[in-house]
């Protein structure tokens, strides 16, 4: 029960953002996003933590199906299972929205991911059953899914395999997918870490863009540039940059290919309590991220909305 309480303390401590509110900045030479406020899913907790007694009704409502061809085979099921046991226990309610439909408040913003740290190689993701509109669940609700998936498509299969899970939450408006991920992320340690750098970074995931279109990143001089690099995604003063640089030319690549990769790193390197760098991404593997502190950007430019 002290763990458990320990374990929501440390929640309620990273959703001190309280409403979603961040600024793009772009400027000469460079793009600056400021996130000043954002809900975050986020905890940590004992990796033996256990479930809590199920809700056979709607328990019973869950479907899954195990498919190697389109979330993949072979995966590492510690990895898996860390990813699982990331996730906050709680039996409240909440409601999550997609972080592009439009909606403000206080629900939780998706996407939404859960990576092992052993290797970010196996995530975890609820997702709404329907694009663009509202689902209601608990975090245990998605843990007792996660652990039936795992049991399912990887413990108890004969080839393990990721999945997905459905009718999720109270109302059966969740999904869940368990899936491998082949991250490019690669740790390093640059000084002292600063205080709450973990749940600073947690705001830099949890309110970044995250759409599939494809957009071309590259320097001012490039006049095909619509996101001028470098690019830098800030929380706090400097407490946690993710910078997006094109050192050699413009290339092309989508928000939600960065949240991906951002979200490895901080799975892979900055849970460790180290720094952490991804390259080769886009199209042309000319995009090169970095998260870590580092000095505020700013500007004195006019703003631009990000919706």
């Amino acid at each position: 029960m002290m763990v458990e309480r320990w374990a929501y303390l440390l929640l309620v401590r990273a959703l001190v953002f309280a409403e979603a509110a961040k600024s793009l900045q772009k400027v000469t030479n460079q793009t600056v996003i400021t996130i000043q406020n954002v809900q975050i899913p986020e905890s940590s907790i004992s990796l033996n933590q256990s479930l809590t007694t199920s809700n056979s009704s709607i328990d019973n409502r869950m479907d899954f199906v195990c498919d190697a061809l389109i979330y993949g085979a072979s995966l590492d099921l510690r990895d898996c299972q860390e990813a699982l046991n990331f996730f906050h226990s709680s039996d409240d309610d909440h409601a999550w929205v997609d972080r592009r439909g439009g909606h403000g408040g206080t629900e939780f913003q998706l996407p939404f991911r859960m990576m092992g740290t052993d290797a970010a190689s196996c995530y975890l993701q609820p997702k709404l059953k329907i694009s663009g509109g509202v689902g209601h669940s608990s975090f245990n609700d998605i843990r007792r899914a996660g652990s039936a998936l795992i049991s399912q498509c990887i413990t108890n299969a004969r080839l393990p395999t990721g999945g997905i899970a459905s009718n999720i939450g109270s109302d059966g408006t969740m999904d869940l997918i368990l899936s491998e991920y082949a991250p490019k992320a690669r740790c390093r340690q640059e000084g002292t870490i600063p205080p709450d750098f973990t749940t600073y970074c947690q705001a830099v995931i949890g309110a970044m863009l995250a759409t599939r279109q494809t957009q071309v990143f590259g320097p001012a001089s490039d006049p095909a540039s619509e996101i001028v690099t470098p690019t830098f995604i800030q929380a706090g003063i400097g407490q946690c940059v993710l910078r997006v640089y094109t050192p050699e030319s413009s290339d092309s690549i989508s928000w939600f290919s960065l949240w991906e990769e951002t979200t490895a790193i901080y799975s892979y390197c900055i849970r460790k309590g180290r720094t952490g760098y991804s390259s080769g991404l886009g199209a042309n593997g000319k995009v090169l991220i970095t998260l870590g502190p580092g000095e505020p950007q700013t500007s004195n430019m006019s703003q631009l909305s990000t919706e």
